[in-house]
Order: structure tokens, then sequence, then C-alpha cells
């Protein structure tokens, strides 16, 4: 009865790692000439285990 069980979950797991190997892949091009550039800026961080809510000006971390 273990064995059976066994044998269900890795073929459910078989299926969803051929499912996720297809899903993947992907024809598009990738085109190197667009690009993020500028200048960045870190204006806030939120989250973490404490609830940190801190605002920075523009310019300070850059």
């Amino acid at each position: 009865m273990f064995s059976d069980f066994i044998h269900k979950q890795m073929r459910n797991l078989y299926f969803l790692l051929i499912s996720l190997v297809f899903i993947s892949c992907s024809n598009d091009v990738h085109n190197p000439s667009v690009s993020l550039q500028g200048e960045w800026n870190l204006v806030n961080v939120t989250g973490g285990f404490t609830g940190i809510d801190q605002d920075f000006e523009r310019g300070t971390i850059i």
C-alpha cells in the first residue's frame, strides 16, 4: 500500500517536471539592444520580519 502511494507521488512529480520543461521552452528572440539605461535611485524599503518602512531622499542611494 505504501509503495503504491510512493509510485503515484513519483509519477506526479515526473509529470510536473516534464511539464515545466516544455512550458519553459521558448522561441523568443532576445534583443540585446533593449536595456534598462539611466539613473536608478532607491527611494523606499519595506517589509521584513520587523516591518521596516524607510524612505530615502533621491540621490542618497544610487
